[in-house]
């Protein structure tokens, strides 16, 4: 499969075809970064777009990597702990969502994943304060996964 990454600075768009949507907090961690299971998490939201074409499930959770907890089971089929938030909403609040998302994130990006013709595409947008003033353009790369 081929895979193709976007990088935007404009706002937040979500194509027609679009299926997941991953918002993490930046990360200022400095120096030394000392992440998963050494401390300095970040804020991540993800956002999936259900089967059945008229609901979305929605995670708000952190970049911890999760080992010694116990991991639920939605009947949507997404995993999450004790420490996450899960809900679903309908298809059409998908852009409320968004912005709440976003604002409990703050600053950071946000990765929109799509598959078209065989080739998954991820868009990545950056997302906070400082997008507003950023000028409008779209890094492309490319390359073939297996």
């Amino acid at each position: 499969m081929v895979e193709r990454m976007e990088i935007y600075r404009t706002e937040l768009e979500l194509p027609e075809d679009w299926q997941r949507v991953i918002l993490t907090e930046k990360c200022d961690c400095g120096a030394v970064i000392r992440h998963h299971n050494g401390g300095n998490y970040h804020r991540q939201v993800v956002i999936t777009r259900m089967p059945d074409g008229v609901s979305i499930a929605v995670t708000f959770g952190s970049t911890m990597d999760w080992c010694l907890v116990d991991w639920e089971e939605c009947v949507c089929g997404q995993k999450f702990t004790e420490f996450d938030r899960h809900e679903h909403y309908p298809l059409e609040e998908v852009m409320v969502v968004l912005r709440e998302a976003a604002e409990w994130i703050g600053q950071g990006w946000a990765e929109v994943v799509m598959t078209r013709d065989g080739e998954r595409i991820v868009r990545i947008y950056e997302i906070g304060a400082d997008v507003q003033s950023a000028a409008n353009e779209c890094t492309t790369s490319s390359r073939t996964t297996s």
